[in-house]
C-alpha cells in the first residue's frame, strides 16, 4: 500500500537533490512555500493535478514519485518478454534431458539387474556342483 509519507519524503528527495527550497518549489508549480512545505510534511494530502505538476517541474513521472521507479516502457516489456520466453525454453530443454538422463540411468539398472541374476544362477549351479562332488 502506498503511504501519503512516502510520497511525501520522495518529494522532498527529489527537492534536496536538486539543493532547491520549498518556495522556489512551490512559486515554479504555482503555490507558496508554506503549501510546499505542508506537502512534504504530509499534512496536504495531494491531489492528482499538484502530483502531475510536481513531477513535471521535476522531469520525473509521476508513477516515479508514487511508486518510487518509472513503469516500463513499452521496449523494456518487450525485452523481458522476450527473456521470459528464453527461460521458459531452457527449463523445457533442462526437463527433457533431464528425463533422457533419467531413461538412460533406467535402461542401465535393467541391464544390471539382468547381469546380476545370470551371476546368481551361475554361483547357484556351482554350488549344486559343489555339492555334489562331495
Amino acid at each position: 500500500m502506498i503511504k501519503q509519507n512516502d510520497i511525501s519524503k520522495k518529494i522532498r528527495q527529489l527537492r534536496n537533490e536538486r539543493g532547491l527550497t520549498q518556495e522556489q518549489c512551490g512559486n515554479e508549480i504555482g503555490i507558496s512555500g508554506n503549501a510546499f512545505r505542508d506537502i512534504e510534511a504530509g499534512k496536504t494530502k495531494l491531489i492528482s493535478k499538484r502530483l502531475f505538476q510536481i513531477a513535471e517541474f521535476f522531469k520525473i513521472s509521476p508513477e516515479e514519485i508514487v511508486l518510487g521507479f518509472d513503469p516500463l516502457t513499452e521496449d523494456e516489456i518487450i525485452k523481458l518478454k522476450e527473456i521470459e520466453r528464453d527461460f521458459d525454453r531452457k527449463i523445457k530443454d533442462l526437463k527433457t534431458l533431464h528425463q533422457i538422463e533419467i531413461a538412460t540411468k533406467d535402461e542401465e539398472i535393467g541391464t544390471l539387474k539382468v547381469k546380476l541374476g545370470s551371476k546368481d544362477k551361475i554361483i547357484g549351479v556351482l554350488k549344486e556342483n559343489k555339492s555334489g562332488n562331495y
